[in-house]
């Protein structure tokens, strides 16, 4: 540019509108080529306690910074899961980029260009009951509070929403905002709306749906799982479980002939209703020494099933489970050490274990999964496939010695757990030959000191005999 002009102020000025204006035109550039939502098929299924949510979106020019995905208050408190794959593809990396007052908005890490994305989230207690108690035998309705809109920082060319509901007709459903177009599909059984054009980014609109759900509201506050490892050919299992209904609360007295009545009315009715009396675990193939309890010690009814690929355990508590009712119960069984722990390259032993809760159609609040491993373990790496919190600590079990400082506990605790955590995690840990060592000499060593006790009792004459005069003695001789 210099050269061209004669004045070096004027090849400045020049210099600096050509840089301004070079400068827009990325500007202009990139704004041209943000991601464009050009078709959402958004489907929310709130047919049980636990409320899915599928979202198929196909996306125009995705950046290198990936997508980002809103999920808006306050259902983000209810987040309990998320997941996203290309729709005829892989598995895509999710991560937490903000969370605030208004909601939590993820990244996906997608391929960039036009891409076809499903994307699936769970949420849990999202169903408010309505009214809030109801008397025994009465239906259950619940309402759903969410948007008609795809909430999205992107702006959407065109989007449908699905509502699938737990009403058989239309008398099912009490009332919903309706935002044209919208209709009722299978008899009640959902609502379609949409398709809605040229919504802007960010674009809300309040949508409610006041509706019957009589499924089973079975959410477990809080749960304990221990896992005990032993190299000597077993692997011990122990689950603690509080279990509340969280559905509509019970008013009233409870009658036990009404309700037996009632369920039996409903089962001939193909219908459903809001109490419950049994859950069904599926447990490991190889468990065996299966056990059920409550915690004050009674034994209730459990029916045990081998099927192909898993153990169903349905248990039955003392008393059916209505609205607000709560008990505590506990099972544990075994299972072989070859059906979670091996042995990698001779050196590092892997145990691998599910996370979850067993119960599958059962939310749980808090779960807390301690991973007792054997003495003398070290070097312990830990691969969970989503973000828990972690502590450690130590056990002093059976022969366990202060020398080898006793066992390793690592401790998983983890919010909002649904169905679809109930996925293998794995511990990786390398063990001290001496430490197997030390529990045999130690066992060795005791059963040899019970030995020589019997051998001393039995040896020793204890018994108290009188002394005999010598002179009588003499006279014999």
């Amino acid at each position: 540019i210099t050269s061209l002009f004669t004045s070096p102020a004027l090849a400045r000025r020049c210099t600096m509108i050509l840089r301004v204006v070079l400068s827009f035109g990325l500007v202009s550039y990139s704004a041209l080529s943000a991601p464009v939502n050009r078709d959402v098929m958004r489907i929310l299924d709130a047919t049980s306690a636990v409320v899915k949510q599928r979202v198929d979106v196909t996306v125009d020019e995705v950046g290198s910074s990936g997508y980002d995905y809103v999920v808006p208050a306050p259902a983000s408190e209810h987040l309990a899961f998320i997941f996203a794959k290309q729709l005829k593809g892989a598995e895509l990396s999710v991560t937490l980029k903000r969370s605030d007052a208004t909601g939590k908005t993820f990244t996906i890490h997608s391929p960039e260009g036009s891409v076809v994305l499903r994307i699936r989230t769970v949420f849990t207690r999202m169903l408010t009951p309505l009214p809030a108690s109801i008397r025994q035998g009465d239906d259950q309705f619940v309402v759903l509070e969410d948007s008609h809109y795809f909430l999205s920082p992107y702006p959407t060319t065109s989007q449908t929403l699905t509502v699938k509901l737990d009403g058989a007709g239309k008398s099912e459903i009490v009332d919903y905002t309706q935002l044209e177009p919208s209709t009722l599909k299978n008899k009640g059984g959902a609502i379609v709306f949409g398709p809605y054009g040229d919504v802007a980014a960010m674009a809300s609109s309040p949508m409610r749906v006041h509706f019957l759900n009589n499924a089973p509201f079975a959410t477990f506050t809080d749960v304990l799982r221990e896992i005990e490892v032993s190299h000597w050919g077993n692997i011990a299992v122990e689950e603690h479980f509080d279990l509340e209904h969280t559905g509509a609360k019970i008013a009233g007295g409870f009658s036990r002939l009404d309700y037996a009545r009632d369920f039996s009315k409903a089962m001939n009715a193909g219908r459903s209703t809001p109490a419950f009396r049994s859950l069904t675990a599926r447990l490991p193939g190889d468990a065996w020494g299966i056990y059920y309890r409550d915690r004050i010690g009674n034994v209730s009814t459990s029916m045990v099933k081998h099927e192909k690929g898993g153990v169903l355990m349905e248990v039955e508590p003392r008393y059916p489970m209505l609205g607000g009712w709560k008990i505590n119960f506990y099972h544990g069984y075994n299972i072989p050490s070859s059906a979670g722990l091996s042995l990698i390259n001779g050196e590092r032993y892997s145990l691998e274990m599910n996370f979850g809760v067993p119960y599958e159609a059962v939310s749980c609040d808090h779960l807390e999964v301690k991973v007792v491993l054997p003495e003398g373990a070290y070097d312990i790496e830990v691969d969970v496939p989503f973000d828990v919190r972690m502590t450690n600590d130590r056990r002093f079990t059976y022969v366990d010695s202060k020398f080898m400082g006793g066992r390793p506990v690592i401790i998983f605790e983890k919010d909002n757990v649904v169905k679809e955590h109930n996925v293998p995690f794995t511990v990786t840990y390398r063990v001290r030959p001496m430490a197997m060592l030390i529990d045999v000499g130690i066992l060795v060593g005791a059963y040899l000191l019970i030995y020589i006790v019997v051998m001393f009792v039995l040896r020793v004459n204890l018994t108290l005999e009188d002394a005999k005069p010598e002179g009588k003695k003499a006279k014999r001789q």
